[in-house]
């Protein structure tokens, strides 16, 4: 009998790395590639919806796991159509006060 029947198991740590959680102004303007976007309910002030944006932040450091959540209608009509469609190379950017992936 094995020592640990859970031994083989993967930790949820070994599937994804843990993943540092920014604010959408720290990712204006630099090349992120969008892994995932999960959408959400808002439940702490009425009704509402944001997307929680998963991506990897490329620097000449290597590359970092970010998430960054938003309540643009833009990026998350842009998120909800792609999604099918990711991993991809994106931008994030702020004109005349929205944010949009270019």
């Amino acid at each position: 009998m094995p020592k640990d029947k859970y031994e083989s198991i993967p930790k949820l740590s070994d599937l994804k790395p843990e993943s540092i959680r920014v604010s959408i102004d720290d990712v204006l303007n630099k090349e992120l590639v969008i892994t995932d976007a999960r959408f959400m309910q808002s439940s702490q002030f009425g009704t509402g919806s944001y997307v929680i944006i998963e991506a990897e932040r490329i620097s000449g450091t290597g590359k970092q796991s970010i998430s960054f959540t938003t309540s643009s209608n833009v990026i998350m009509d842009q998120a909800g159509k792609l999604k099918d469609k990711m991993p991809f190379r994106a931008t994030v950017k702020k004109l005349h006060g929205y944010y949009k992936l270019y």
